[in-house]
């Protein structure tokens, strides 16, 4: 079983991308990955973070990445169901202006 499961799914008006399990460097790529596949899809993303157990800078550095390019070209990434340890970890960082919780 991969420590992270990434789903991307189409919604009605966006891109939804579920992840669940441990978000890390070492499987950074496979977020990555879906960020790309749902910024192709060119409709505002929404990253779903409700199961996930550890989120750490690494990742959290990809969904600013991410944020940063969706907004110039237009759109937007939206962050839901975020734990409190890694709203708590947006906000060490400083990019709670730069990520929609």
């Amino acid at each position: 079983m991969p420590l992270l499961t990434v789903v991307v799914a189409p919604a009605a008006d966006r891109v939804v991308v579920r992840l669940a399990g441990e978000a890390d460097l070492s499987t950074r790529p496979l977020l990555v990955r879906g960020l790309d596949d749902a910024a192709a899809a060119g409709d505002p993303v929404e990253v779903d973070l409700g199961e996930v157990r550890f989120f750490d800078s690494s990742c959290l550095g990809a969904l600013g990445h991410a944020s940063t390019r969706l907004e110039a070209a237009g759109r937007t990434l939206r962050l839901v169901g975020v734990p409190p340890r890694t709203r708590r970890l947006i906000d060490l960082a400083g990019l709670g202006g730069v990520l929609a919780v």
